[in-house]
């Protein structure tokens, strides 16, 4: 695992790049994309996509862990937007309960999937993992074709706990 830009932390949701304090006494430190892409909807009121104020450039990394649930953020990824290159491994750590990882186009009748019909246009045919599970476990994906990826932890689809990938797209 990649230590540095490439990793969330689980307890205050700190990143290494260069975004301060936004005034409610948690840091932000991380890298954004440059051009945000235009996830049409997908993440309003989405907090920690709010809070880290767009997408997490992780380019240049080769794996990159987003945590599924952190003490800040229990039913939330964060970060919960990630920009990468192709061939880029994307780690999703449990840190708390119940969660799963689901393609939003594959997330039948949630509302993830409505909302990421017109966005996600990764052109590989991943799906990610639809069992719901618990700390520890980690589930990982080696992204290799370009597009935006969205997902959703279908358990907790009506608290938005969604997630971005965009793969060579910045």
């Amino acid at each position: 695992m990649a230590v540095g830009t490439g990793t969330a932390a689980g307890v205050s949701g700190c990143l290494n790049g260069d975004n301060g304090d936004d005034g409610d006494g948690r840091e932000r430190d991380f890298d954004l994309v440059d051009d945000e892409p235009d996830y049409q909807g997908y993440f309003d009121g989405t907090t920690p996509y709010d809070d880290v104020g767009g997408t997490v450039d992780w380019t240049g990394e080769e794996e990159v862990t987003v945590m599924a649930g952190t003490d800040d953020y229990v039913n939330k990824f964060y970060p919960a937007a990630v920009a990468v290159d192709s061939d880029t491994t994307v780690e999703w750590e449990w840190g708390t309960r119940g969660h799963n990882v689901v393609r939003a186009t594959a997330a039948r009748r949630t509302t993830a999937n409505t909302r990421a019909e017109s966005v996600d246009t990764g052109g590989e045919d991943w799906e990610g993992d639809d069992r719901i599970l618990n700390p520890p476990h980690t589930y990982e994906h080696t992204f290799t074709e370009p597009g935006i990826y969205l997902y959703v932890c279908v358990p907790h689809d009506a608290q938005r706990m969604y997630g971005a990938v965009v793969v060579d797209e910045i």
